[in-house]
């Protein structure tokens, strides 16, 4: 199964340069980001590092006419960004994963019948599956609040 990512998580992965662990984590998956995402990452001027790092790793896909649509109904449902709405229409329309860590996404993506994995789910699948240890995840957690100014509330649900 391919994976999407939105706009924070391609963001999260760029500026801590761990797009390895998703790539380790999904091996027979394309990573993609759509064209709203490169978008909203190509506006963060001061972050040249960031877009070449995203752009390096994930490939860009412009949403169908179909999707298009799904995305607009989305968007006038709920108080999203059109990169996450977009993303969710991409990834039910082509059976993807999207990686997601913004909860409006997660669960309207849910209620769209697409797969979702947010970003607590990513590091306990990693954990899960031995693709790094405890200490690892913690400092994973660690550098990604510290990066991406993201604070975990539910850091005991990855271990339970």
């Amino acid at each position: 199964m391919d994976v999407i990512a939105d706009t924070n998580i391609a963001s999260t992965f760029g500026k801590i340069e761990r797009f390895d662990l998703l790539e380790a984590l999904f091996p027979n998956s394309t990573l993609f980001i759509s064209i709203s995402v490169d978008n909203e990452v190509a506006r963060a001027e001061k972050e040249r590092n960031l877009v070449r790092i995203i752009r390096k790793k994930a490939k860009v896909i412009s949403p169908t006419k179909i999707e298009r649509k799904i995305a607009e109904s989305l968007l006038s449902k709920r108080n999203m960004g059109k990169a996450e709405a977009e993303c969710i229409a991409i990834a039910k329309s082509r059976g993807m994963l999207l990686l997601t860590n913004d909860k409006i996404a997660v669960k309207e993506a849910r209620k769209a019948g697409a797969y979702v994995m947010d970003l607590t789910g990513i590091i306990r699948e990693l954990w899960k599956q031995r693709m790094i240890s405890k200490e690892d995840a913690k400092s994973l957690i660690n550098e990604i609040e510290k990066k991406d100014n993201i604070i975990f509330i539910d850091k005991d649900t990855i271990f339970g």
